[in-house]
């Protein structure tokens, strides 16, 4: 199993072409707050079971910065949440609700910036759909303007 896109031959020659690892993603929003311009390359193109020797201390950093967290309390909350290694999984004893998996209707960025800022950025009171449709495209109508 992969935990990543791969890129392949354009040609359809496989076996002329190594897979490159480029791209990942497990838990919504992590590579987008948590990198850098100058390590998101290097992020996408690794291995998570390397996550927590590698990015530990970079995530630890920004949080000690986006919520005031000291290094135990951001440690914590990072293994709480399961951030690292960055996979997202699902426990079926458990409903599903983020960080336990994820499903459509789970604001993942509210999650996110609460979990950044030690619950100092509150969720915007937003509610989701309650017109999800079986098929594409998935969400009814969109909210009215208030």
């Amino acid at each position: 199993m992969r935990s990543a896109p791969s890129l392949r031959s354009a040609s359809g020659d496989d076996a002329a072409c190594a897979d490159l690892h480029v791209d990942r993603a497990g838990h919504p929003s992590v590579s987008s707050f948590f990198n850098t311009d100058e390590t998101k390359e290097e992020y996408n193109a690794s291995e998570p079971v390397n996550d927590s020797k590698r990015w530990l201390d970079q995530f630890v950093h920004l949080m000690g910065h986006t919520g005031n967290y000291t290094r135990e309390e951001a440690i914590a909350a990072i293994d709480k949440d399961r951030i690292l290694p960055d996979m997202l999984c699902f426990n079926p004893s458990k409903p599903a609700k983020y960080p336990n998996g994820r499903v459509f209707t789970d604001d993942v960025i509210d999650h996110r910036l609460s979990f950044l800022t030690k619950g100092e950025c509150p969720p915007d009171g937003l509610k989701p759909h309650t017109d999800i449709l079986k098929e594409f495209p998935y969400i009814g109508t969109p909210h009215a303007k208030s």
